[in-house]
């Protein structure tokens, strides 16, 4: 008889004493690299893990160290303790909180309850290497996560798995945003990449700086075009709604649409199972992230509106928030640097 956790062969031929403790050491050890030595953000508020999942686990782990330090374990010992890990593990990652005010996010991360000097858990490090670095920062207040490379061609490459289903139809969109910074030295950044159900890039949003001369590029079909200018060293934020039955994607800069109803990079995008950012192969790298969202939201209106002062004249799409596709009632809570309505559900 055999079994896997996580990927681990574990050899588990039946007798009722086993030596060495069944390599359960190797399987506590990989649980504590991708949850206790990441940063989770802890609290019962929107975008956090449960205390008390997070404690559990920890319990599981050590009652596993000390099976696996303490000598010969009997085949049982061993399973429970596997399963115990397995179960504590599944619960501490279930236990994230998505939803506020009637309004469910497929991702919601503003780093604001992580740990500095850490990689986030919940986002994975697909490819780290060459001098790239990807930790929880703080300054002035705020904590963001930073990806850097160093003085030779670098890698840090980052997918954020979506929570849930995210496909959208009729009149639903899917809404993503984003605030993002991008430091002088480093000349591309991909900023958004979403994979769909077969694992393309439905999308892209990236930042260029070939030559000192910084664009925001976004992919319309297989053309890619330079669409707005940026400044070093700035924060800005970001949308992107996508209409998934026309295979189109619109981007906003702050209250700017920078990119309208560009078609998908990759035509047949259904569902989308996350997103990739980062530094693929370029030295001298910072780019920092910030106030992550993902949702699913239904367009209830489009009209031309007068914008409080000081905003001008703009275009408006109206948007009702929703708990798996259901609409609900706008509250007239507006956001018009967003350039949508959220509501109450």
């Amino acid at each position: 008889m055999s079994g896997k956790l996580k990927g681990l062969a574990i050899n588990t031929t039946a007798a009722v004493e086993v030596v060495s403790g069944w390599d359960l050491d190797e399987i506590v050890n990989e649980i504590r690299s991708r949850t206790v030595n990441l940063s989770i953000p802890l609290g019962e508020g929107l975008g956090n893990y449960s205390q008390s999942a997070y404690n559990a686990l920890l319990a599981a782990l050590d009652h596993a160290d000390e099976l696996s330090t303490g000598g010969n374990m009997t085949e049982e010992q061993f399973n429970l303790a596997r399963n115990s890990l397995a179960e504590a593990e599944a619960a501490l990652s279930a236990s994230l909180n998505l939803t506020q005010d009637g309004v469910t996010y497929n991702v919601y991360r503003d780093f604001e309850n992580d740990t500095t000097g850490k990689q986030p858990f919940g986002i994975e490090a697909t490819r780290i290497q060459s001098g790239g670095a990807a930790q929880i920062v703080e300054e002035s207040e705020n904590t963001f996560l930073r990806l850097s490379t160093g003085p030779t061609k670098g890698y840090v490459n980052m997918f954020l798995p979506y929570i849930g289903q995210v496909f959208a139809t009729g009149d639903q969109r899917v809404v993503v945003e984003y605030s993002a910074r991008f430091q002088k030295g480093l000349q591309y950044a991909n900023a958004f990449q979403p994979k769909n159900q077969t694992g393309a890039y439905a999308m892209t949003v990236a930042f260029e700086n070939a030559g000192n001369d910084p664009w925001i590029r976004v992919a319309e079909s297989s053309v890619w075009k330079n669409v707005k200018p940026f400044s070093y060293d700035t924060w800005y934020h970001f949308k992107i709604i996508a209409d998934m039955d026309a295979q189109t994607y619109s981007v906003y800069m702050g209250d700017e649409v920078i990119a309208e109803n560009f078609a998908f990079r990759t035509e047949g995008s259904t569902v989308l199972t996350g997103h990739v950012f980062g530094i693929d192969g370029f030295p001298n790298g910072q780019v920092d992230f910030d106030n992550i969202q993902v949702k699913i939201a239904s367009v209830a209106e489009k009209a031309e509106q007068n914008a409080p002062l000081g905003l001008g004249h703009q275009k408006v799409s109206f948007i009702t928030g929703t708990v798996n596709g259901t609409i609900g009632i706008i509250n007239q809570r507006e956001s018009w640097r967003d350039g949508y309505v959220e509501s109450d559900i």
